[in-house]
């Protein structure tokens, strides 16, 4: 796959009343045509959808299969050569299907070709590290992304930089969260992966979204939109704003733009179809972040007084909920979770060693953990 900078900076919106294959298929053919899509006649395609862990389609988890479909559908009737779907979430198997939310499912009807990542992978280097990545995007041609809009503990808000995250096989992805553990420095990485391998297309799953304890653990927010670009730092910005973020709150939005490469102002995007006033909600459960100068204020404190890392949110274990699966301790970037069993199943943290990157809650099956100031 040829890597191009783009510097096309459309957004463009559209309502969507639901999950129809139908509706959903004639919005993207006119989005597509409106951000100025490659032709994908004779190519080989990959699409990347979010697919966090093997969720209900209801539960808002996954990009839904209903989006999947239509965007199969498009790109067999513009003629594509082949089309591949994949993904591979931290926590399954080389051999994982995404039989529960469906995806599985549509590759099956349509005659996608799905592909785990996990199962080949390669090494490059982004940046300045060594990264394992997909070999499926050197066998394509042109790469579609399907972010899901979801609030997120760590980054605040997953969209489309972030999808992107999910070229890299399994738990491979906790090596870079204890590589980049803090939001700067993982946002930079995000930055430096989407710019070695830029989505051609991206349309992003906003018609049921995630609020509150995102991206695995919040509640399904109906927002009926349908977002869609080629540039994925414009993407970001549009759907923060869709959801009452500001867009610099989002550390992937500020560096995106302080590198100026595919944007050097918010006020550069070029908005399509509906205006965002219209489909915004009335109400939008955020994650807040710290901002501005509380950031400093808080970095100071935490790097001279110790004591000050302790008002910092962090994983809270409830052993009410938790099952036991060890799913966080296996995933922690700093291995630094252990199951305990004294009567009931309890999981202990190294609190003091804790990058609060989240991976953890990120991951539970049982929202069994959250996150919160709490005194150790």
């Amino acid at each position: 796959m040829k890597n191009n900078v783009y510097i096309n900076k459309k957004v463009s919106l559209s309502y969507c009343s639901g999950y129809s294959p139908d509706e959903i298929y004639s919005i993207v053919r006119t989005l597509y045509k409106e951000c100025g899509g490659k032709p994908l006649k004779g190519k080989r395609i990959l699409i990347k959808p979010n697919i966090l862990s093997d969720h209900r389609p209801e539960r808002a988890v996954t990009t839904h299969p209903a989006v999947i479909e239509a965007v199969i559908r498009f790109a067999q009737d513009e003629g594509a050569a082949k089309i591949m779907v994949g993904d591979s979430p931290a926590m399954h198997g080389k051999n994982f299907r995404p039989e529960k939310c469906g995806i599985y499912e549509v590759c099956v009807r349509t005659g996608a070709e799905w592909i785990c990542f996990g199962k080949k992978y390669s090494e490059r280097i982004i940046g300045k590290h060594k990264v394992f990545i997909a070999d499926a995007t050197n066998d394509c041609d042109i790469l579609i992304s399907l972010p899901k809009l979801k609030t997120h503990g760590f980054m605040l808000m997953t969209g489309a930089v972030k999808n992107t995250f999910g070229l890299i096989p399994q738990l491979h992805k906790a090596r870079q969260h204890a590589v980049h553990n803090n939001t700067k420095t993982f946002a930079s990485f995000l930055l430096d992966l989407n710019e070695d391998i830029t989505p051609d297309f991206i349309l992003m799953d906003a018609i049921t979204a995630m609020e509150g304890e995102g991206p695995s653990n919040g509640r399904p927010k109906q927002l009926n939109t349908l977002l869609a670009s080629t540039n994925p730092l414009a993407i970001d910005i549009a759907a923060a704003t869709l959801i009452g973020y500001p867009p610099l709150d989002i550390p992937t939005n500020r560096e995106g733009l302080n590198r100026g490469k595919w944007l050097e102002k918010t006020e550069d995007i070029e908005y399509l179809g509906e205006k965002i006033e219209k489909l915004r909600p009335e109400q939008f459960r955020l994650i807040n972040g710290d901002s501005g100068i509380s950031r400093i204020i808080l970095h100071y404190l935490t790097k001279h007084i110790p004591f000050a890392r302790r008002l910092q949110p962090r994983p809270v274990f409830n052993s009410q909920r938790c099952i036991g699966c060890q799913a966080c301790v296996r995933i922690c970037p700093q291995q630094i979770l252990s199951l305990r069993k004294n009567g009931r199943t309890h999981i202990e943290i190294k609190a003091g060693q804790c990058i609060r990157c989240f991976c953890c809650q990120e991951i539970c099956p049982e929202n069994a953990i959250d996150i919160r100031r709490k005194f150790y």
